[in-house]
């Protein structure tokens, strides 16, 4: 198969083309994403076995059904008119729709998801953001880093003309439980690692914004803005994040964590 990416640039791939990161060319070699920049920074052994052992779970579903509903773009949804997933015709029909690259979902989850996507459109801040005329979705882009040389990755949920947003689905959406997930999630990481990939194709650095919107109802909507510490912060971690993977790749070697005998203490908040 001829590579799809053949060099740096935006491109307009299905999800499963995109999360592969098996169709660049030779030139290019693999590309690391934000998620996994994440994952190895938390432990390379990791990051290297889930690349090559992609998880599925059917929480990911969900998200990807508000996605589709909402941006317009995804992979096909089969919804299963099952209560849950613990009969073998409900697990059966599941399991054919992944094999053939759709995406399924519970009936009682696919209305709520429809919910969801009601309370985003009725917000007078996130409705205005997603506005079909205002912006592009799922767009992906590859990247050469300037330090490492690598090939990076990302794929911005919706692109605007002066902003850049992603779109999350979250327990709650309180400021003060969202200011956590930004380290806790690596939202802030992923926010300058997009920013950096759109200035790195287009010399201009937009502004990230997300729109969070609770799962459960009434599915409560809230716009936050990533702060210039906090994409500080996450620059840094995106940095080390190339780093490490540029050595991983050249040496081969994934560690996981240390072979030696290590001393532990208790947490400061236990003290």
């Amino acid at each position: 198969m001829a590579a799809t990416i053949s060099e740096p640039g935006f491109y307009d791939l299905d999800e499963a083309t995109y999360h592969a990161d098996k169709h660049l060319a030779s030139t290019l070699g693999r590309s690391l994403s934000s998620s996994g920049a994440k994952a190895i920074l938390d432990c390379p052994a990791r990051f290297a076995w889930q690349r090559e052992h992609p998880v599925v779970k059917d929480a990911f579903d969900f998200g990807s059904v508000a996605h589709t509903l909402l941006l317009g773009l995804g992979e096909d949804i089969v919804v299963v008119d099952a209560a849950d997933w613990r009969t073998n015709a409900a697990k059966a029909q599941r399991d054919e729709a992944r094999d053939a690259g759709q995406v399924p979902i519970l009936v009682g989850d696919y209305a709520r998801a429809v919910a969801l996507v009601d309370a985003v459109k009725a917000h007078p801040v996130a409705g205005q953001i997603f506005d079909p005329s205002k912006g592009r979705a799922e767009r992906s882009l590859y990247w050469i880093d300037d330090e490492t040389g690598i090939t990076c990755r990302g794929r911005i949920d919706w692109e605007m003309s002066n902003a850049l947003i992603d779109l999350k689905t979250a327990i709650t959406a309180a400021p003060q439980r969202f200011s956590r997930s930004l380290v806790d999630y690596g939202y802030a990481l992923q926010a300058a690692w997009y920013q950096d990939g759109y200035e790195a194709l287009t010399g201009e650095r937009l502004p990230f914004v997300h729109v969070v919107v609770e799962k459960e109802p009434p599915h409560l909507v809230a716009v936050y803005q990533v702060d210039a510490d906090a994409l500080a912060f996450g620059a840094a971690k995106a940095s080390d994040a190339r780093h490490l993977y540029a050595e991983c790749e050249s040496n081969d070697e994934w560690p996981g964590y240390s072979t030696e005998i290590e001393l532990v203490s208790l947490p400061a908040w236990a003290r």
